[in-house]
């Protein structure tokens, strides 16, 4: 585990410490309301079991049940029931950061875990995803008992996000472009995303493992047979391959759907494959 200490204020002095979040840092600010003392942030992976919660006995759950690395899982509605319960009996709260979960379209959308449990859960969004990644726009919903408590320390807290983009951002919503930007990014992802791993499964085949994270907007080739070496990754982008990045540990490549245009994803596939094949 490794150890973060916040500082700057009233309640803001404090150690936290985390065991295996990569993105914890969305726990800072919920987790500096009750930071007087130390205080345990543990990252619950959506397939593991609540015997590591037994094990680490956090004070605080990080999850994010619509995104798992190298998983195509979403956390099921008993996964997050089972969560819930341990955290009222353990007196713990549940941070879910859910940045993504707006643009689900190959499946029904999860109702979060907020949903379940108003009173112990901190729900974390984000517009940068959904919109633009210019628009630096995340919010926080608080259960009621740790409102008083954030109104305390919300003067030692650096507010980034421009007022002007704020107020735009509200008349956009209120006047319903939001949900209609959804609904037509949802069909333009779904058909990116059918369009991507038709053409993988064409010209790749059974040689690859296919994780898709849709919400994420991306797809991950775990290779079965072929090293992902640096001499790969060469020619990869000699050949001038746009990819989201390589991970030689797990022999992975992950390719984005999210900013390619259509006409050019089977060609893109095809020259990987041959580029790989070489």
């Amino acid at each position: 585990m490794s150890k973060i200490k916040i500082e700057g204020g009233h309640k803001l002095t404090g150690k936290i410490e985390i065991s295996g979040a990569k993105n914890s840092a969305v726990a800072l600010v919920p987790a500096a309301i009750l930071c007087d003392e130390e205080v345990t942030i543990s990252n619950v992976p959506n397939i593991s079991d609540i015997d590591s919660l037994e094990e680490i006995k956090p004070d605080i759950i990080l999850i994010n049940p619509n995104f798992t690395v190298n998983s195509n899982i979403t956390m099921p509605v008993t996964r997050r029931l089972e969560i819930i319960k341990w955290a009222k009996e353990n007196n713990v709260l549940i941070i879910e950061d859910d940045y993504n979960g707006e643009l689900r379209y190959s499946t029904h959308p999860m109702p979060c875990v907020q949903n379940y449990d108003t009173e112990n859960t901190v729900y974390l969004g984000s517009f940068s995803k959904i919109l633009l990644p210019s628009v630096r726009i995340s919010y926080m919903v608080l259960p009621q008992k740790l409102t008083d408590e954030y109104n305390k320390i919300k003067k030692y807290t650096n507010q980034t996000a421009s007022k002007t983009e704020q107020i735009a951002l509200a008349k956009y919503i209120n006047n319903g472009k939001l949900d209609v930007h959804l609904r037509k990014a949802r069909r333009i992802y779904l058909e990116k995303s059918d369009l991507m791993l038709s053409n993988i499964k064409k010209y790749l085949g059974t040689s690859v493992k296919i994780v898709f994270n849709e919400t994420s907007l991306y797809v991950s080739l775990i290779f079965k047979d072929k090293t992902i070496d640096d001499s790969v990754i060469k020619k990869i982008d000699d050949a001038l391959i746009k990819t989201m990045q390589f991970n030689k540990a797990e022999n992975m490549i992950v390719l984005s759907f999210s900013g390619i245009k259509d006409v050019k994803i089977e060609s893109g596939i095809k020259l990987l494959y041959e580029t790989i094949s070489k």
